[in-house]
């Protein structure tokens, strides 16, 4: 998807399409946690005791995730695999949707931060709607799409992205630790 050989029209088309397929990844996750949870009778447990586990998850979470600052790594949960960006096989159409599918459904590929699974673990505990991963969507996606409209790509953009990581991971930390309080108060 790259150089002037593609059409801004297909460019957008593509993008709607992985960014619509995101949210449906991300959206499906979501719901089965939440399923997952009502399977487990995650709701039986008390409502007190599910907080204090969601603020013990969160905390743990944080750790994990100035581990990897220490570290100077990615999140070590989950796979450790990047989706596949080759889309020559089936199409610019067919390899967006498979990759955002694939990329919001968070648990197949690797994550930055940690706080991710924090959201996860939420739904999971029923302490949050299946359908939070609409906005967890949304709030990938939005500023994705965001950075890409006003800014022309080029190939040291995601380096410049991955820069960040250790700023990404720290908000992710204190956000967990805020949470972390936040939810048993």
């Amino acid at each position: 998807m790259k150089g002037s050989s593609c059409s801004l029209a297909l460019r957008a088309r593509v993008l709607a399409v992985f960014a619509a397929s995101f949210i449906v990844g991300a959206t499906a996750i979501f719901a089965a946690a939440s399923l997952a949870g009502t399977g487990l009778r995650v709701a039986g447990v008390p409502l007190s005791w599910r907080i204090v586990i969601g603020a013990a998850v969160f905390a743990a979470l944080a750790v994990v995730d100035l581990r990897a600052i220490r570290t100077r790594d990615y999140c070590p949960i989950g796979w450790r695999r990047q989706t596949p960006q080759r889309g020559t096989r089936f199409g610019p159409m067919i390899s967006a949707a498979v990759w955002g599918f694939d990329t919001g459904t968070i648990v197949t590929t690797f994550r930055v931060a940690a706080i991710t699974w924090g959201a996860l673990s939420m739904a999971a505990l029923g302490l949050a709607p299946w359908w939070i991963g609409i906005i967890y969507g949304l709030g990938f996606i939005v500023p994705l799409l965001f950075m890409l409209i006003t800014r022309e790509p080029d190939s040291d953009s995601l380096q410049r992205l991955l820069a960040m990581r250790s700023l990404l991971q720290s908000c992710s930390a204190i956000a967990l630790v805020l949470g972390s309080v936040l939810i048993l108060t």
